[in-house]
């Protein structure tokens, strides 16, 4: 924790910048919370100015990726900065496709708040806000989940949907079956069966819930 200078408190008090890990993002961003907190912010209002977009060349070109700058605020009240970096060949390499950071800053002085790891951040937010969408556009009773992609977001998708829906089921598919595999062995703890499949058409057809995730183009 750093103590900001006097000049940048709010008031007589100084602030503390915080810092929040992986981890303790993920013990207090727990999905029905977040759900319900995003419920709120989307009706609430929020400036969002449209993002900035960096192609980061590289040799070969595959292994370059893309820098995105994302401000969004609330008028005297909090302003964010997601900073994301988006490089698709990091599969190879054992890392997450996207990485960034999380700046939260108070909206009346510009005082830093807060860092935050944004990655973590990304997944929980991404997560709940396809939950949150599902509990609008999904039946009350959609208790059979298709998850397409096994990526590092599948997990959150997969535990944000059954938050929502009485998930009983949870049908996975990848390009990889053996990725495929791995994602239902480690959700396997959950109080829902989560099975491998690979006929992709079959599963879609029995699934009542579809989610999404892959950096796929085709």
């Amino acid at each position: 924790q750093i103590v900001l200078p006097d000049d940048l408190a709010v008031g007589a008090r100084t602030q503390v910048m915080q810092f929040f890990g992986p981890d303790e993002l993920e013990a207090v961003l727990d999905f029905p919370s977040l759900i319900e907190a995003l419920r709120k912010a989307f009706a609430s209002g929020v400036t969002m100015p449209q993002r900035q977009h960096y192609h980061i060349e590289a040799s070969p070109p595959a292994s370059g990726g893309d820098l995105l700058l994302m401000p969004a605020w609330q008028a005297e009240e909090f302003i964010g900065v997601k900073i994301v970096s988006v490089f698709p060949d990091n599969a190879q390499k054992g890392l997450p496709a996207v990485l960034g950071v999380y700046v939260l800053l108070n909206g009346k002085t510009g005082a830093p708040l807060a860092v935050m790891d944004g990655t973590r951040l990304t997944l929980r937010r991404t997560a709940a806000a396809s939950a949150l969408a599902a509990d609008y556009l999904a039946r009350d009773q959609a208790k059979r989940l298709l998850m397409v992609g096994t990526g590092a977001l599948a997990p959150h998708l997969i535990r944000a949907h059954a938050t929502i829906r009485p998930i009983t089921e949870v049908m996975v598919w990848g390009r990889n079956f053996s990725k495929a595999e791995a994602l239902a062995q480690h959700l396997a703890d959950q109080p829902y069966k989560v099975t491998a499949v690979t006929d992709l058409a079959a599963a879609v057809s029995k699934a009542e819930i579809v989610s999404c995730a892959t950096l796929s183009m085709t």
